[in-house]
């Protein structure tokens, strides 16, 4: 949900980093789609293309504390 989003977004240092800029959807996006100005434009574009929000999230106590599949990352965190 959109609280949920921005709550992750926030945790994760802005949407740059919640973003994912390597999909085949942020590719084909236009450019003018490319530079959302606001919350509620990063909201819509995530409403509308829901694949651009990078994939598996980790949540611990509903904050977000990895983004995209790293062995690495997820062995240091699950232990």
């Amino acid at each position: 949900d959109s609280r949920r989003l921005l709550q992750w977004s926030q945790a994760m240092g802005g949407w740059d980093k919640l973003a994912n800029r390597a999909s085949m959807t942020w590719r084909n996006l236009p450019d003018e789609r490319k530079t959302p100005g606001s919350d509620a434009e990063w909201l819509a574009l995530a409403a509308e293309f829901p694949t651009l929000i990078k994939r598996p999230v980790m949540v611990r106590s509903g904050v977000p504390v990895a983004l995209g599949f790293s062995e690495e990352k997820y062995s240091e965190l699950v232990g």
